[in-house]
């Protein structure tokens, strides 16, 4: 909502008809066809950035004024559509003319800074080895260096004045920053006060790196750490498949560092957090939580036909042995002699017999990891990962056929690290009398059901009860309920309460129940010395699931308790076999 502007004459005008006015005529203004002084230095420039197919589009030039003066706009003003005026100036956006003409005079002020070097006006800041960086851009982002003096500033100041006549573009001073140091505060602030921008100090960021001097340290790279814990705090990772966490991490956690890492060479110890995350990620869905039985990273990140993911792990470090090391800047004359190879004696396990013939030509730079000569990340990765044998499993499972959540299941079964953490396990071996399993079961008609065992996982009763319809949180509770309850007939001092429902298991051990079943609960826990809660998965306690089924079919409040395991239970849990779930 615009409640008031500033017109040209500096009035506030605060009536809104008024306000429509003042801003079609702004806008109307600010499309009319004006003059432009163009930069004679220009000319020179365009020969050397224009391909034949601009030119041509250049060519119909009169066409496109055409096409650009027929078009009439509005101005949105508080919700409306104000004025209908001609575009005789300016680009449509999308306009392929667009890139060209920023180029153009991208180019003209690069070529003006340079100009200004060569004739002593704007010094550089400094030289290293007879390099001098004076400026570097990045689409619309302008970086320059030079001293403070200031005859050099009033030179750059009338060329970024100049500059901005010329192209019809504005520097914004708001945005824009000033490093300054090696000076007094004064001086400092004379210099602020003469570029009309904000001071600013190291570290600071620019096009997304933290640009800090002096060693790299973790805490330079670590903002890009705390970015991908910020993706991950807004995933459920528990809530996706194994595979689909997968791909997030392929396509996004492990394309993050990778701008970041082009600028720095990242501290080995961020390397293992980062990766740690990952890991942790891919296996738990939580980056905290550690699975501790998984396959080895590096056999993860190999590639499919070697049993891997395919993904591409963050290079550490490059091993290599001392006598490698000592020589890590020879060059190639100095394993040639009278135009003959000459290989040392330390260096002729690592370098190749079939060395080419000595031609005396021009030398050339080479990459051997590739066939054709030339660098790349891809081949110094494949040179220098560990690798793995090759298997002939993995073609038959990666198939477009073949679902990709079904596909990493049997990846999982084929490694052997199928989902098998404590939670999933037979754990019945706890000595604290007898263990409790109770679950749930809701199909219109919610029910409970519990198994109890002894320390040696031996069935000694099984319950089945109706509640009618009710919420599973209630059901879930009152199993917990009944679970105490029971262990009191059984005579029991110390019980192990074991449910599928994670909600009611954290309630309980914060000493929290439902109020209806609040007084129940809490008389009864005061006759059992210790009460051992824990949350498991249906896949390990389907003995009681298969006893809430059969407690839906009774009447509300009807509780059915057996002796030793009913012939109604095909199969219960057997100690010593792992049960697992795919996720």
């Amino acid at each position: 909502m615009v409640c008031e502007v500033e017109d040209v004459d500096g009035n506030m005008v605060a009536y809104q008809d008024k306000i429509a006015d003042v801003l079609v005529k702004f806008f109307h203004q600010k499309f009319q066809y004006k003059e432009v002084n163009i930069d004679d230095s220009l000319l020179d420039v365009i020969p050397e950035l224009i391909s034949d197919q601009d030119q041509v589009m250049i060519e119909a030039y009169e066409w496109l004024k055409t096409l650009f003066a027929s078009a009439k706009i509005s101005v949105m003003i508080n919700g409306g559509p104000q004025g209908f005026f001609s575009m005789e100036r300016g680009l449509k956006h999308g306009d392929p003319l667009s890139p060209i003409f920023f180029v153009l005079m991208e180019e003209v002020l690069s070529r003006n800074l340079t100009k200004l070097v060569e004739l002593k006006k704007l010094q550089p800041m400094v030289i290293r080895k007879g390099v001098h960086p004076t400026h570097l851009f990045f689409a619309d982002d302008v970086f320059i260096f030079s001293n403070g003096s200031n005859k050099i500033l009033e030179a750059l100041i009338t060329l970024l004045k100049n500059y901005q006549d010329s192209s019809g573009q504005i520097i914004n001073k708001q945005k824009s920053k000033c490093f300054v140091d090696g000076c007094t505060p004064s001086r400092r602030n004379q210099i602020s006060s003469l570029m009309q921008m904000e001071l600013t100090t190291f570290p600071n960021k620019y096009l997304g790196v933290i640009l800090k001097p002096g060693r790299v340290k973790s805490a330079t790279v670590w903002p890009v750490v705390e970015m991908m814990q910020s993706y991950l705090a807004a995933w459920k990772g528990k809530m996706l498949s194994f595979h689909d966490r997968m791909v997030l991490i392929k396509s996004v956690l492990c394309s993050v560092p990778i701008y970041n890492m082009a600028v720095y060479k990242w501290p080995s110890s961020v390397i293992k957090i980062y990766e740690k995350i990952i890991r942790n990620f891919l296996w738990t869905g939580d980056s905290e939580v550690r699975k501790h039985e998984t396959l080895g990273w590096s056999k993860v990140c190999a590639p499919f036909n070697e049993g891997g993911l395919g993904d591409t792990p963050l290079i550490e470090t490059v091993s290599c042995i001392d006598r490698v090391k000592d020589k890590l800047h020879m060059t190639v004359s100095d394993i040639m002699e009278n135009d003959e190879w000459r290989i040392p004696c330390t260096l002729q396990d690592f370098i190749p017999d079939s060395l080419p013939t000595i031609s005396g030509d021009q030398d050339k730079l080479i990459w051997s990891g590739y066939l054709k000569g030339s660098f790349s990340t891809s081949s110094v990765v494949e040179k220098i990962r560990n690798k793995e044998q090759k298997i002939h499993w993995p073609h038959q499972i990666w198939k477009k056929i073949l679902h990709p959540s079904i596909a990493s299941n049997v990846w999982k079964i084929q490694q052997c690290v199928y989902i098998n953490d404590e939670k999933i396990k037979t754990a019945w071996s706890i000595s604290c009398g007898p263990a409790v399993s109770a679950n749930t079961y809701g199909n219109g008609m919610a029910a409970f059901g519990i198994i109890a065992r002894n320390y040696e996982s031996q069935v000694i009763g099984v319950v089945s009860g109706g509640t009618s319809i009710t919420t599973t949180y209630i059901v879930d509770a009152l199993a917990v309920v009944w679970d105490i309850e029971w262990g009191i007939k059984l005579q029991c001092s110390r019980i192990l309460i074991r449910s599928h429902s994670l909600t009611v298991i954290e309630d309980a051990k914060k000493g929290v129940m439902p109020w209806c079943l609040q007084s129940r609960w809490m008389k009864a826990k005061k006759k059992i010395t210790e009460i051992i809660y824990e949350q498991c998965y249906k896949e390990v306690n389907f003995s009681a699931t298969e006893l809430a089924k059969q407690g839906a079919r009774l009447p509300q409040g009807s509780v059915v308790v057996n002796e030793g395991k009913p012939s109604s239970i095909a199969q219960v849990e057997v100690l010593g076999i792992k049960y697992y779930r795919f996720c």
